[in-house]
């Protein structure tokens, strides 16, 4: 069975309330600049929905399209158990593999040359820099013990649990 891709008014359809991500306002406003410069783009990642209208798969780009002002959202509607919906969303979010930094850095700077908006690729402004930077300086730090620069804003907040090893450091 090949499900199609519809137009689908955004009326029709809703968040579901179980979804476990959320995204920061910062990411949100990257999403709907990359929605708004490309959005033909939806048509090739559709939102999935259930029979009743409930997005289990693309939840934010419903959301950035709703921002955006759009009427309708490239979505496929199907009727799949809620079990089924909640395995795929996990499915659509986990993050299955790894950048080789080295090579998206490399990447992202072919494309920058080429006249790319590297902000609407998804990377948040600190990351993209950081790759960025490494192409100027491939390697890394020269200096093993050479401390990087604090970020604007802190990667961790309070109530934050790191584990290291054995160790748990908790942030307060």
């Amino acid at each position: 069975m090949n499900p199609t891709v519809q137009p689908v008014p955004l009326a029709a359809l809703q968040p579901a309330p179980w979804n476990p991500r959320s995204i920061k306002d910062e990411r949100f406003q990257n999403l709907c600049k990359s929605i708004a410069a490309d959005p033909e783009f939806l048509w090739r990642r559709p939102v999935l929905a259930q029979g009743d209208g409930t997005i289990y798969c693309g939840n934010m780009r419903y959301r950035a399209a709703q921002h955006l002002g759009f009427e309708t959202v490239p979505a496929i509607v199907e009727d799949v158990s809620d079990q089924v919906a909640k395995e795929r969303a996990l499915r659509d979010n986990a993050q299955w593999g790894e950048w080789l930094e080295e090579d998206l850095a490399v990447l992202l700077g072919e494309l920058g040359a080429a006249g790319s908006d590297l902000d609407l690729l998804g990377f948040d402004d600190r990351d993209l820099q950081k790759l960025l930077d490494s192409l100027a300086n491939p390697g890394g730090l020269t200096d093993p013990d050479d401390v990087p620069p604090l970020p604007d804003e802190p990667i961790t907040q309070p109530g934050d649990l790191w584990l290291l090893g054995p160790h748990r450091i908790l942030c307060g």
